[in-house]
């Protein structure tokens, strides 16, 4: 929930950008951008901060078309060729989504990408055919150890049939071996949404979709099991009491081993999970880019084309130097786009007395807490991590699984903007403390706090 009003942004982020010609390098975060993983947590599970947001790299050879729903593939084969460079090549990569609007444009050849992606634009010829074009690019995040390898069957954790809400999460997929998806019995839970008879094809997913090797196998390969711990926050929060929430996780892997990813992945997960979901979990974040086109961008269209889908994102965290973002100055994207129906969430210390050290803020563009710090995680055999869960990545799922909470007591036909009132009137409002080690007046929007069975 995004106030209208746009701050100034005095600090030139410009300075630091830079570009790479080869659009598939695996990042040494190490070195790159210098956002270190915290090495204390090596092979003790995820991450003990996550969602350190980078700055883009931004490919010198790639654009992210969007064409307008429903227009024919003779059109689109028509609109390539006119842009096809004279002794060139253009490689075409499309989403693997119902509705196919989104594609990858890969130049070869010498190029200039920006006053390519104005000849695009500019083009008489595409009015009626063409929606926007952006730029395409890398962000790294620090989601814990950087390798990881396996695949494991999903079959006898898919909820056949699909009941109650759909939560989507982007991010390194599921690891279905975890002890905590079974019951007290060793058997393991149906918990993930049934993609057999809702896919592209018939045989072709099983659960969710891995956008990052344009397969089925969602598998969570990241040593630090980001992805697999946020869907057990979803499935203790859901599942708990004597009333529980009927609910299924669709796994998006967006994310390789190492935690980068780009923004074509990123589109193309958006786009299919909004045809499915309806609640959306994103916990993971980059900084203001150069290039960020507020008013013609390809998520912004999405976010408008599903408006009763509820978007849920990290606000991040601190930088490596340790200093907490104010959002409401640099954007973390996409916690930071100006739509009501995208909620950013802060997180609180481990008593949710005050602000986590790490998490960023921001008066205008950050709308809740949750408790982000000494959050309980186990091993795949069920043992307790020797470290426990921080970060903001690990809010955000408390505020989404509330969310769901309240969509799934709603009638189907209510307007989400009922959901996002009733999830402000949830909330536990704060008290002074949570401001006295910050200049701002409020650090977040709604001044409330979601609290959920987590501790």
């Amino acid at each position: 929930m995004k106030s209208i009003q746009k701050l100034l942004i005095f600090i030139f982020l410009p300075l630091f950008f830079s570009c790479t010609d080869d659009f598939e390098p695996e990042f040494d975060l190490e070195t790159t951008l210098d956002y270190r993983i915290n090495t204390s947590q090596q092979n003790n599970g995820p991450a003990k901060v996550s969602t350190s947001a980078s700055v883009p790299i931004y490919s010198q050879k790639s654009l992210i078309i969007q064409y307008v729903t429903g227009l024919s593939e003779a059109d689109k084969v028509e609109f390539r060729n006119r842009h096809t460079p004279q002794g060139g090549i253009m490689n075409v990569k499309t989403c693997h989504c119902t509705e196919q609007d989104i594609e990858r444009w890969t130049f070869s050849g010498n190029i200039q990408i920006e006053p390519k992606k104005q000849t695009i634009e500019d083009d008489p010829l595409g009015n009626g055919k063409l929606r926007a074009v952006n730029r395409d690019f890398y962000f790294a995040t620090d989601f814990g150890p950087k390798s990881g390898s396996g695949s494991a069957s999903y079959d006898s954790h898919i909820k056949y049939g699909n009941s109650g809400v759909t939560i989507a999460i982007l991010d390194t997929g599921f690891d279905p071996t975890f002890s905590v998806f079974d019951d007290d019995f060793g058997n393991p839970i149906e918990m993930l949404y049934d993609a057999t008879h809702m896919g592209m094809a018939v045989g072709e997913e099983t659960s969710g979709w891995n956008f990052v090797d344009d397969n089925d196998n969602t598998f969570d390969d990241n040593l630090g099991k980001h992805g697999t711990a946020i869907s057990y926050l979803f499935h203790e929060i859901l599942s708990s009491g004597s009333d529980p929430t009927p609910y299924q996780i669709l796994p998006l892997k967006v994310f390789d081993k190492y935690g980068n990813g780009n923004f074509f992945s990123f589109l193309c997960a958006s786009r299919y999970a909004f045809e499915r979901a309806d609640v959306v979990q994103m916990s993971f974040g980059w900084l203001e880019g150069e290039f960020e086109e507020d008013d013609d961008n390809i998520f912004l269209n999405l976010v408008d084309d599903f408006s009763d889908v509820l978007v849920v994102t990290s606000a991040g965290n601190s930088d490596p130097y340790g200093d907490p973002n104010n959002n409401d100055f640099i954007g973390h994207y996409p916690s930071s786009y100006d739509r009501n129906k995208i909620v950013a969430v802060a997180a609180t210390n481990s008593d949710k007395t005050n602000i986590a050290s790490f998490s960023n803020y921001g008066g205008y563009s950050v709308d809740f807490f949750a408790l982000g710090e000494d959050i309980e995680f186990y091993n795949a055999d069920g043992s307790p991590l020797e470290h426990d869960l921080d970060g903001t990545s690990f809010a955000a799922p408390q505020v989404a699984a509330m969310g769901a909470i309240i969509k799934a007591d709603l009638p189907s036909d209510s307007p989400l903007i009922t959901l996002l009132n009733m999830l402000i009137l949830s909330g536990e409002s704060i008290d002074d403390d949570y401001y006295e080690d910050y200049d701002v007046e409020k650090p977040v929007k709604y001044n409330k706090l979601i609290n959920t069975v987590i501790e």
